[in-house]
């Protein structure tokens, strides 16, 4: 399977550039998801075609910054190579901006209601436990890379 035929180019924003499979780093590698990630394998198979995903190049590698669970299901096809859009560290920089505003955002508008909202607090409890997961999936993602990197 080529590359072009999982990823639509037509919706890049930014310059595409088709990589080795093996110089693209994941750096939130453990998924929430993994069901998620099948049924984006699923359909690639059958030729749906998705967003290619978008990474930083930093010293002859490719820091995925968006399309994580792309790159999962795109490397359960055994395929050697990827295109990826690239970005730059400032636009990186920008989008987990606005991620994190709107994120925390969101939460602390919720954390607001609790004390005179029943279903609020159950909300916030949701929120707080989504966060402690995505930061342990982080922790995780993380060790993994270190520890295949020979560095633990």
């Amino acid at each position: 399977m080529a590359a072009t035929d999982c990823f639509d180019l037509a919706k890049a924003t930014r310059a595409i550039k088709v990589v080795p499979l093996d110089v693209v780093i994941d750096p939130l590698e453990v998924t929430h998801a993994p069901d998620r990630v099948d049924g984006y394998a699923d359909a690639m198979r059958r030729g749906e075609r998705f967003p290619p995903i978008s990474a930083v190049p930093i010293a002859g590698r490719f820091l995925v910054t968006d399309g994580h669970k792309r790159l999962a299901a795109f490397r359960q096809l055994g395929a050697g190579e990827i295109p990826v859009q690239l970005w730059t560290p400032f636009m990186v920089v920008r989008e987990q901006w606005r991620q994190t505003r709107d994120h925390y955002g969101r939460g602390f508008r919720i954390l607001l209601r609790c004390p005179r909202e029943k279903p609020a607090r159950r909300e916030a409890l949701i929120f707080l436990r989504s966060e402690a997961e995505h930061y342990v999936r982080l922790a995780r993602s993380f060790a993994r890379l270190l520890r295949r990197r020979g560095a633990v």
